[in-house]
């Protein structure tokens, strides 16, 4: 009897440390633990997705970080004769080369694999105007929302692709901030830019692959970001703020080619 009148006041001390931040420390702590736990039994990464790597050996071959874009536009060349249903870079091209030349050859190149993705970011820019268009790239936004978008993560202005390549590519937005020490747990999915929500270049990547645009997209902030195929319905659960928890897999999970070893198969 002592037991289950002590239950409820367990159960009350436990709700209130979870809203503490220590009690939000030991939740990121046991949700470590438990993808340890579960490393051994992952199922394999999905055959569909590739990921293509920025090593030691590519830095050797193509010389110190950043590179020239005409590195992209050559590795786009080579797969064109087994185009991939999306490719998605990982990489800001937010400032101009200093050969216009050489951004107007990665443009062509992209023109050539039409579902490309390029990164973006909302970040707090100086001398920067809001942004208010519809469109980040060739990606419009999403409309179809449930709950406060001013939760989400995100800011009134944007580091986007330079127009040449925003022109011929679609925006993926990769905010990601981490947890308090310093690991990322938690990723929006979707990313507000001024008044506009957007994909981010996870749900991007997913979009295109699937020949869907944002249209497909209907948000439950809370709940759900469903997203509409042809032949399949995903419904993935987020917070109010947007964000998925990540669903960490074993690195050797995951199809790996360093860049160079990428070209040199293709």
């Amino acid at each position: 009897k002592f037991a289950f009148k002590l239950l409820p006041a367990v159960l009350l001390l436990v709700l209130g440390l979870s809203h503490t931040r220590l009690g939000q420390e030991l939740e990121n702590l046991t949700l470590d633990w438990r993808f340890q736990a579960h490393a051994k039994s992952d199922p394999p990464a999905h055959p569909k997705v590739l990921v293509v790597g920025i090593d030691e050996d590519a830095l050797a071959r193509f010389g110190r970080w950043p590179w020239p874009r005409s590195v992209h536009s050559a590795l786009i060349s080579l797969l064109l004769d087994r185009p991939p249903a999306t490719v998605a870079f990982d990489l800001l091209f937010t400032e101009p080369s200093e050969d216009p030349a050489i951004d107007q050859q990665f443009a062509d190149a992209l023109v050539l694999l039409p579902s490309a993705i390029t990164a973006a970011a909302a970040e707090t820019l100086d001398h920067v105007p809001r942004h208010t268009s519809e469109y980040a790239a060739s990606t419009k936004a999403i409309t179809r929302i449930k709950g406060d978008p001013a939760k989400l993560i995100g800011n009134d202005t944007a580091l986007l692709p330079v127009e040449v390549i925003a022109d011929n590519s679609y925006a993926g937005f990769v905010n990601s901030p981490p947890e308090s020490d310093g690991v990322r747990r938690r990723l929006p999915l979707i990313v507000r830019c001024g008044r506009s929500v957007f994909p981010s270049l996870a749900l991007q990547a997913l979009l295109l692959s699937e020949k869907l645009d944002t249209d497909a997209v209907e948000v439950v902030l809370g709940s759900h970001v469903r997203v509409t195929g042809k032949k399949q319905t995903w419904d993935i659960p987020v917070d109010e703020h947007g964000q998925i928890t990540i669903n960490y897999r074993r690195p050797d999970s995951f199809p790996f080619f360093s860049y160079t070893g990428l070209a040199a198969q293709l």
